[in-house]
């Protein structure tokens, strides 16, 4: 949802909040992914 954002605003202000949501998602998702590997 958050690349939608980037797609369409103008606000260079807004594009900076984005893209540290998307960048810390994606941080978030490796580590529940490392997290489930240890699981198994």
């Amino acid at each position: 949802m958050a690349g939608n954002i980037l797609k369409y605003t103008q606000n260079s202000e807004l594009k900076t909040i984005v893209e540290n949501i998307i960048t810390t998602q994606q941080k978030q998702a490796t580590e529940m992914q490392k997290l489930l590997k240890t699981i198994d």
